[in-house]
């Protein structure tokens, strides 16, 4: 970006601060530092191309405000601000070829180190967003930042918006400007900023990091691509000197963020860690890397590939994630895993985890585990004079089924009950066991064995778990069609729809309250079933999929996250985590608790496993 900070002055020198418009700054040489730009008349006014940092201002908080004319070509312009002598900043741009509405990332925040844009390595939620973007026009562009977060809006419509949940770069000060092509497929004008107190809307619960992060390294010096053979151990470097790192909660190292290299050749560094092995054997692990990677065990090759942009395929990115799975012949004890990690351009990094781990509360333990002998198994239930447990198989090709399990984990008649239609939510309710499948609910008697009667909702979508009150009448959810159904003496209504009602997925009624996980807005709910007032009782991470709710006789509520999460709402009204799957990538479905034996049993639908767990808490 060239110059670095220069002295402050009075920041009234150089704008107005009136709310209704300020006064806009002309991109004139006494204004600005301009870099190898250009001004000219576009639609109607003066604009400028190229890059442009104000002189003597350094911003921290508060509102930055620009017009933008696209003409829809590659342009990745926008502003920076925050920029520091090291050339690092924070850089919100737009993808004008990706503004249809479609991709996820036609707005980009990205922080910016030692000059290198890593937004290869910083994607998703608070990152990255869709926005249909006008070519060809005059766009207005608004940033408010509270110094530690912002939000961008465009054209003032709070549907085309990028909330950055964290500016990376952390809470300073530093200089401001506008950064794009001189081509002639962008140009700013209107260009102003305020400083002033921001308060910015919370943000989102974030989600739980998934368990088996290596979060301890330690790193060499970067080594120039000219002095690299990627296939070579560390000991072909002169004694290489190893400084330790720590990666983000995320797992991310942020190499850009650490070290400096000359970005006009590929740069290569040596990262290692230590790995405990109970025993020897093959054990999975999840790696994530930008752009090259060569993987050493214990001084081995083992695993060498690229993810570089356009590497894969004409569209592909390169964006890090853990998308590669590593099998590793690992040794009793301890295991040195090297990374030999290249770049060229789009941010330097790396993450590895431990592709086994299961992150669990000291008091939950596993009992046993049924893997791959049912079909999608989606809801489970108890039924104590049975002594048996019913789970819903919920894909088969038209051929679904409900099984019989014992309270030790053997399937005792895998088709009992056959011919149902995808089903999903069980209960027991009056000694009727009741099943939801895809255009209604499903009457068996137990005793027999045999489907006594079909119950039809009208309108439905896709209607999903199913609960009973004491005096038998069901309530059943659909969460497309944001609505609960209310079943009584086999006839079925439309109880509530709309309103707190965002994708409903799991219930459960307990005692005068019918308790309904959200996914839309994701949230714990208790409806009065009378008044059918609703009250929040949790807010979860974006995402969430509120699947399995069962309450515990001590008034605490067991609850899952499909994605493979599992809380306890205490008696405070606070939640926390007791069981996390994500990183094998277990579901956690529609789950039972049987109280009386401290048991939980899980379905994983997708992952094709049913889990039960002690719980002692």
């Amino acid at each position: 970006m060239g110059k670095g900070l220069l002295p402050s002055a009075s920041l009234a020198l150089l704008v107005s601060i009136a709310s209704a418009g300020q006064e806009t700054i002309p991109f004139t040489a006494d204004k600005w530092d301009l870099f190898n730009g250009k001004t000219q008349e576009i639609g109607g006014r003066q604009a400028y191309a190229g890059i442009a940092l104000l002189k003597e201002v350094r911003f921290h908080f508060g509102i930055i405000e620009w017009d933008a004319w696209v003409t829809g070509g590659r342009s990745y312009a926008g502003i920076v601000f925050h920029q520091q002598p090291s050339r690092d900043y924070e850089e919100f741009y737009i993808r004008p070829h990706k503004g249809n509405g479609l991709n996820a990332d036609a707005f980009q925040y990205t922080p910016v180190y030692h000059g290198v844009s890593c937004w290869q390595l910083f994607h998703g939620d608070g990152y990255t967003s869709t926005a249909v973007i006008p070519v060809n026009r005059w766009i207005h562009f608004r940033l408010e930042t509270d110094g530690t977060r912002a939000r961008v809006t465009m054209d003032g419509e709070s549907s085309k918006v990028l909330t950055i949940n964290k500016l990376e770069l952390g809470d300073l000060a530093g200089r401001i400007g506008v950064k794009g092509p001189v081509d002639g497929s962008a140009w700013f004008s209107n260009f102003s900023y305020q400083e002033k107190n921001i308060i910015l809307p919370p943000s989102p619960v974030p989600v739980p990091e998934s368990p088996g992060l290596i979060l301890n390294w330690e790193i060499t010096q970067p080594v120039v691509n000219s002095e690299v053979d990627q296939y070579r151990y560390y000991s072909v470097l002169k004694e290489p000197a190893w400084s330790p790192v720590t990666a983000n909660p995320g797992g991310l190292v942020a190499l850009d963020k650490l070290v400096s290299r000359n970005p006009a050749q590929p740069g290569w560094i040596y990262a290692r860690t230590t790995v405990q092995a109970d025993k020897a054997g093959i054990h999975k692990y999840q790696l994530g890397y930008s752009d090259y990677v060569t993987v050493f065990l214990n001084g081995t090759p083992v695993f060498s590939s690229t993810n570089a942009y356009l590497s894969r395929d004409p569209g592909f990115a390169g964006l890090i994630g853990f998308f590669d799975e590593l099998l590793l012949p690992l040794k009793q004890g301890s295991n040195e895993i090297v990374l030999l990690v290249g770049e060229e351009f789009g941010g330097w990094g790396f993450m590895m985890s431990d592709g086994e781990a299961v992150a669990h509360d000291p008091h939950l333990s596993q009992l046993w585990e049924i893997k791959h002998q049912l079909n999608y198994p989606e809801s489970a239930v108890f039924d104590p004079d049975a002594n048996l447990i019913y789970t819903s198989n919920f894909l088969v090709g038209q051929q679904e089924f409900i099984s019989q399990v014992s309270l030790d984990g053997t399937i005792v008649n895998r088709e009992w009950i056959t011919g149902l239609n995808q089903p999903t939510g069980l209960c027991l309710s009056q000694g009727q066991l009741f099943v939801v499948e895809r255009t209604g609910v499903v009457e068996i008697d137990p005793r027999k064995g045999q489907i006594v009667s079909r119950i039809p909702l009208e309108g439905c979508i896709f209607p999903n778990d199913i609960t009973a009150s004491p005096d038998g009448v069901l309530y059943v959810s659909d969460n497309e069609a944001n609505r609960i159904y209310q079943i009584k003496e086999g006839k079925s209504i439309s109880w509530m729809e709309g309103g707190e009602l965002n994708k409903p997925n799991g219930l459960h009624v307990d005692g005068g309250r019918l308790i309904v996980g959200c996914s839309g807005d994701p949230s714990l709910k208790s409806i009065d079933l009378k008044t059918k007032q609703a009250t929040l009782l949790a807010q979860l991470y974006p995402g969430a999929i509120m699947d399995g709710i069962q309450p515990m006789k001590d008034g605490r509520i067991l609850f899952s996250d499909f994605n493979g999460h599992l809380f306890i709402l205490e008696k405070d009204g606070k939640y926390r985590e007791i069981l996390n799957t994500t990183t094998i990538g277990t579901n956690l479905a529609d789950f039972e608790w049987i109280e009386d034996k401290r048991m939980l049993v899980i379905p994983g639908l997708y992952s094709n496993r049913v889990r039960a767990y002690r719980l002692n808490l």
